[in-house]
């Protein structure tokens, strides 16, 4: 990128140059002064006085005026504009009367015009395949770079938790091997901390993926204060060292020119030490919803705090991009598109059902937000999935080489508090490496062993010491009593007990619908197997009394049934004749791989919906899950994103991707 004055500086001393050697000097040294002062007009200029001391330009009496001429902060653009022609006046009149003088400034010339087209149409949208976005940088006004705190995963006040892109829908399901590369444009990703601790590694073995575009902070949308994502400078060090090209985005939720240049400042000074390669984003979005603090925020107000953001960015030396939906940007709904597009590039989220060559969005746009049911390996859940129709080989080194960024930290995102004592499993549990279920298995401590609590986490995690290793465990599974010892019971009473709880039978039986078989007759013993109707098996014994379980025998093993779940008769299914009945017959056919574990709702919803059917448009809502509430999943089936659970003892099923361990 070329500044005016910048082309005035040399275009100055290539005269100085061309008069002082006028009579004394050959055509050839002449030719060459200017030919040497070419590879100075592409160097970017922050302040032209600044700049000749800095450079050690000459001064002279002759070049008096000049000087005034170049004088950046009293002249205007007419004024830039104007001086610009007297310079290439200059130059022709320097060499007038000399056809080689001509021919080589004619060149010159023709090269910087060919420079600044080439660089204005790179930076619209397009390929470009060098070291990524380097921008020269220009001095900015003062702005404070106002401290931060790094935020819970859980913070309730984030507002890509209660706004996000739901005009757009969700998008087709993907995965990393749907992506097709090109070498005109790349493929990436975008996410945040509610993809968790990602393994980057993992996702550069897929080979798929080409960027990250990391959220690096938010301003929240209670009180405007500016937080920092608790998994971005974890996602920026890692996805680098894994070879993957990093770009950021931050969420904003500005109310003034004042505070989107706050946000600007902060996340460049954020970033500083990281390598950024692709573009630094403006995100905001919510600002429709009448409690958001953003509501009533003008169409031109927005976009020029978005502009403030952006202008920041790019005079810091990175190459700024807004990040907006297809239904925002049309016809200037809510941006105006035309006169950011103009300047910057555009990243546009846009999800069809079925993923499509190109984004329905007829506007420019440079990056295309495709769906976020993207599934990627090493990221748990689902991920946001993109297309930049560029390409950067290289990565950039940081702006900021003073220090090295170091974010490999166990706990980011976790507010641990000091603690002390002994405690001990209530039964037995894990000592993990990370205050997660994605950290390594370390040590397991049965009831009876102790070790010593440092501190409890706000994420209901405990950090441990036991036997020598330190890691962490579910707080909820450890306690500092050792359980009473049992009386033992014989096999012979515990064989007299359950004979007297059923009564024999001898038939065959198979589900309602479907039903779990359990090694025990109680819902939190180990699930054996998932059974439909239609496959039989045999059935021993029906419970007494309260005991509403029936003992079954599957594949020479004794297990256990809930009795209202099974049936004799075989379940008559007519063929579907609506378009609701096909999709009610495809769901209850939907095959699940048994699983077993435990879940909850992720941090990004308030409850999530549990369905007696594993669909939004035929299955019905039976209960909702709220926050902290754990219940037992049986059944997994990726392909579709559903999973099933027991509620209360009945198969219900959920969006797996609202749940988490």
């Amino acid at each position: 990128m070329i500044k005016e004055n910048q082309f005035f500086n040399n275009g100055k001393d290539s005269d100085k140059k061309e008069i002082k050697n006028n009579e004394n000097k050959n055509e050839k040294n002449s030719s060459q002064d200017i030919t040497g002062e070419n590879d100075k007009y592409f160097k970017e200029d922050k302040d032209s006085e600044d700049n000749e001391d800095s450079k050690g330009i000459e001064d002279s009496e002759d070049d008096e005026d000049l000087e005034d001429d170049l004088d950046e902060d009293d002249e205007d653009e007419n004024s830039k504009k104007n001086i610009f022609k007297e310079k290439l006046i200059g130059l022709i009149e320097i060499c007038k009367n000399n056809k080689k003088r001509v021919i080589i400034v004619s060149i010159i010339i023709a090269v910087i015009c060919i420079g600044v087209t080439t660089v204005v149409l790179l930076g619209k949208n397009g390929k470009t395949s060098d070291a990524g976005a380097q921008l020269p940088t220009t001095k900015n006004e003062y702005v404070d770079v106002i401290p931060a705190e790094v935020g819970d995963i859980d913070d309730p006040n984030d507002p890509q938790l209660q706004n996000g892109n739901n005009s757009e829908g969700t998008g087709a399901q993907m995965s990393a091997t749907d992506m097709k590369k090109t070498s005109s444009m790349s493929n990436g990703i975008d996410l945040s901390k509610f993809q968790g601790k990602v393994d980057w590694d993992a996702v550069a073995a897929t080979k798929k993926i080409d960027f990250a575009m990391i959220r690096v902070g938010y301003r929240t949308d209670n009180n405007g204060t500016i937080v920092e994502d608790p998994y971005a400078r974890y996602n920026m060090q890692m996805a680098d060292e894994a070879g993957i090209k990093v770009g950021v985005y931050f969420f904003s939720t500005a109310t003034t020119k004042e505070e989107a240049l706050e946000e600007a400042a902060w996340t460049t000074n954020t970033i500083a030490k990281y390598k950024i390669t692709y573009p630094v984003v403006y995100n905001c979005e919510g600002f429709t919803k009448s409690d958001s603090r953003m509501y009533g925020i003008s169409n031109a107000n927005r976009t020029d705090y978005a502009i403030a953001f952006l202008n920041y960015v790019k005079n810091e030396g990175y190459e700024p991009m807004l990040y907006a939906n297809k239904t925002d940007l049309d016809n200037s709904t809510y941006w105006d598109t035309k006169k950011i597009s103009a300047s910057y590039k555009i990243w546009v989220a846009q999800y069809p059902d079925q993923l499509t060559e190109k984004s329905s969005y007829t506007g420019t746009n440079a990056m295309w937000q495709y769906t976020c049911n993207g599934k990627v390996t090493g990221i748990n859940g689902f991920v946001d999935m993109n297309i930049a129709y560029f390409y950067y080989e290289n990565a950039v080194e940081p702006k900021d080489t003073s220090g090295a960024a170091n974010a490999d930290n166990p706990e980011l995102g976790v507010t641990f508090t000091a603690a002390s004592g002994q405690l001990t499993a209530k039964e037995n549990t894990n000592l993990r490496s990370l205050p997660n279920t994605m950290g390594d298995i370390l040590a397991n401590i049965k009831n009876g062993e102790f070790a010593t609590l440092i501190s409890n986490g706000d994420n209901g995690w405990s950090k441990l010491e036991f036997n020598g290793t330190t890691g962490y465990s579910l707080t909820r599974l450890l306690t500092d009593k050792v359980n009473a010892v049992a009386v033992p019971v014989t096999p012979a009473a515990t064989k007299a007990a359950e004979v007297s709880a059923y009564t024999d039978v001898f038939d065959q039986v198979t589900a309602k619908e479907e039903t779990n078989l359990r090694k025990e007759a109680n819902t939190t013993s180990t699930l054996v197997a998932t059974i439909t109707n239609g496959t039989f098996y045999t059935r021993t014994g029906i419970g007494k009394g309260n005991n509403e379980w029936s003992r079954l025998v599957y594949n020479g093993e004794t297990v256990y049934a809930k009795t209202d779940l099974l049936t004799t008769e075989v379940k008559v299914t007519q063929a579907p004749t609506t378009a609701a009945e096909g999709e009610k017959y495809k769901v209850q056919n939907m095959v699940f791989t048994a699983i077993s574990d435990k879940v909850t709702i992720t941090s990004n919803v308030q409850s999530v919906n549990l369905r007696d059917l594993p669909s939004t448009t035929v299955g019905e809502t039976k209960a909702t899950l709220k926050t902290g509430e754990f219940i037992e999943r049986t059944g997994l089936n990726e392909g579709t994103g559903w999973s099933k659970l027991i509620y209360n003892g009945v198969t219900v099923y959920a969006s797996t991707r609202y749940l988490k361990n």
